[in-house]
C-alpha cells in the first residue's frame, strides 16, 4: 500500500483523536460522585436544573450552585474561575447535565464530570439532600 493512500487516513485519525482528547470530560456514577464530593475533589458542583427543581421534591446536593442549562452559555463568565478545576455537573436524570458537560468542555473547561442518573439516582441511593 502506498504512503500516498495511508498518510491522509493517518492524519484524519490523529485529528479526530486530538478532538476527543481536547477536554477531560466524562460520565461518572452517583456513588463515585458522592465519594469525590466527600473527598473535596470538586471546585464546583453545578446543578443545571430550573430554580423550581433545585428547591423541589428531589432537592439538591449540599453546596451545589444552581445555573440552569437554559442560561449556562450566557453566564459562563460567572464560573470562569473554575475552568481548570474539577467540576461535577448534575440535573434530574442526567440528560441536561450531559449536554451541559459537553458545552463546558467545548468552552474550555478542562475537567468536567457528568453525574449519570442525576438527582433521581442520588435520592434512590438515599444520599442527603437540601431543599
Amino acid at each position: 500500500m502506498s504512503y500516498k493512500i495511508v498518510l491522509p487516513f493517518l492524519i484524519l485519525l490523529l485529528a479526530l483523536a486530538s478532538i476527543s482528547w481536547s477536554a477531560d470530560s466524562k460520565n461518572i456514577a452517583v456513588e463515585e460522585a458522592k465519594r469525590n464530593i466527600a473527598e473535596g475533589k470538586y471546585g464546583l458542583v453545578l446543578d443545571v436544573r430550573t430554580p423550581e427543581e433545585f428547591r423541589g421534591d428531589l432537592g439538591h446536593i449540599q453546596g451545589s450552585r444552581l445555573l440552569p442549562i437554559q442560561e449556562l452559555e450566557g453566564r459562563l463568565g460567572e464560573i470562569a474561575e473554575y475552568k481548570e478545576k474539577n467540576i461535577l455537573v448534575y440535573c434530574a436524570s442526567g440528560g441536561r447535565s450531559s449536554r451541559a458537560t459537553s458545552l463546558l468542555a467545548e468552552k474550555g473547561f478542562s475537567r468536567v464530570e457528568n453525574m449519570m442518573g442525576g438527582m433521581k439516582e442520588w435520592n434512590k441511593k438515599g444520599y442527603p439532600v437540601e431543599r
